[in-house]
């Protein structure tokens, strides 16, 4: 390929270079103050640097200069990067949200049309999404039948015919256990609610008391209740430990920021007290020893020495900085510190439920009744 560049002369640019540059064609745009227009392309352009898909307003017009409405300046005697801003494609206009999306969609396009990329088209809406197309039946079918495969380019223009591909194995199975899941838990719910109703179990909301519900309710199911029932109350018993866990690991985390917080805060608190003493030592030199700036210095010395113990844990101040932390934690975050102190306190009951001896159903109904 042979480039002409109007100072430099021809130059040829071999096609193994051809991830190197690419290659534009030229047109005449139209604009006036006032036009939306988009960038086409990351580029610099006279010491400004421009962001594709960026769409701004054309501020002011002046001889050879452009002035966008983001206040940088092109000069239109240079190949611009430019385009009108009024129609976006679904790919440019991820990310983004608007009020209204009118989406063009003919027939001749259909070839482009997928799942992902039809979604992505009316979900920028906050309000009204319309689509524009000569045939809606036909529309609906094409999204349908393309799954958002990635296609060649001779596949687009139907030069090539896509082979017919089964879904992998993995893919299937999956998707197969996702369903099984979801019907699964749809049968648990409704026998939950069986039982609820019958007031065998009743509602609540803290985890402990849930939890303790469930466990006493399996050890008095009979024989031919505990083959429908048991196994949904230890999947509900399952799902209610993990949530245990996982409120106490929030709150772990949410205490460890916490204490590096209050680190940072004990460090700049330091470095207050230390250029406040620098400052009465620079006094003191300037105009000369007084009881007072003795007495000031003193106290900054054992505010500092206090900051000095906290900060390094010595004595009574070990866990000062922890029981500071978790103070201001809980004062913060009361819904978390309930939940974690819940789920504390089902883990202490699943521990003495699993070190106390098995009671009998017969047990528990004999004390039941007394």
């Amino acid at each position: 390929m042979i480039v002409s560049h109007a100072r430099r002369g021809e130059r040829i640019l071999t096609l193994d270079q051809a991830h190197s540059f690419g290659v534009y064609t030229k047109e005449r745009l139209a604009l006036a103050v006032g036009d939306t227009v988009r960038l086409t392309k990351n580029h610099h352009h006279d010491d400004h640097r421009f962001i594709n898909n960026d769409v701004l307003k054309v501020a002011r017009i002046d001889g050879h200069e452009l002035t966008l409405s983001n206040g940088k300046v092109m000069d239109t005697r240079k190949l611009l990067h430019l385009d009108q801003g009024h129609v976006v494609t679904s790919h440019s206009s991820q990310g983004r949200t608007v009020d209204q999306v009118l989406v063009s969609v003919p027939i001749s396009t259909f070839n482009l049309v997928n799942t992902a990329q039809f979604y992505v088209s009316l979900s920028r809406a906050r309000e009204t999404a319309l689509a524009f197309t000569e045939s809606g039946a036909a529309l609906r079918e094409a999204v349908a039948e393309n799954l958002s495969e990635r296609l060649s380019a001779l596949e687009l223009i139907g030069e090539v015919q896509r082979p017919n591909k089964r879904p992998r194995p993995a893919k299937a199975e999956k998707k197969t256990k996702q369903l099984e899941q979801a019907n699964q838990a749809q049968r648990d719910k409704a026998l939950l609610a069986k039982l609820y109703k019958a007031g065998r179990l009743r509602p609540a909301k803290d985890l402990p008391i849930k939890i303790e519900t469930l466990q006493r309710l399996l050890v008095v199911l009979d024989e031919n209740d505990r083959v429908i029932y048991e196994p949904t109350i230890l999947r509900r018993l399952a799902a209610l430990a993990r949530e245990a866990q996982t409120a106490e690991n929030r709150y772990n985390a949410a205490l460890t920021d916490q204490v590096r917080k209050k680190g940072a805060q004990i460090t700049r608190l330091e470095g207050l007290i230390e250029a406040q003493r620098a400052k009465l030592a620079a006094t003191q030199a300037s105009s000369g020893d007084s009881e007072e700036i003795h007495q000031r210095m003193d106290r900054l010395s054992a505010r500092l020495g206090t900051v000095h113990r906290l900060r390094d844990g010595h004595g009574l101040y070990a866990t000062k900085v922890e029981e500071l932390a978790e103070e201001k934690l809980r004062r913060k975050e009361t819904q978390l510190a309930k939940e974690r102190d819940a789920a504390l306190a089902t883990k202490r009951r699943s521990q003495a439920a699993a070190r106390a001896p098995t009671i009998s159903a017969e047990q528990v109904v004999t004390r039941a009744q007394e």
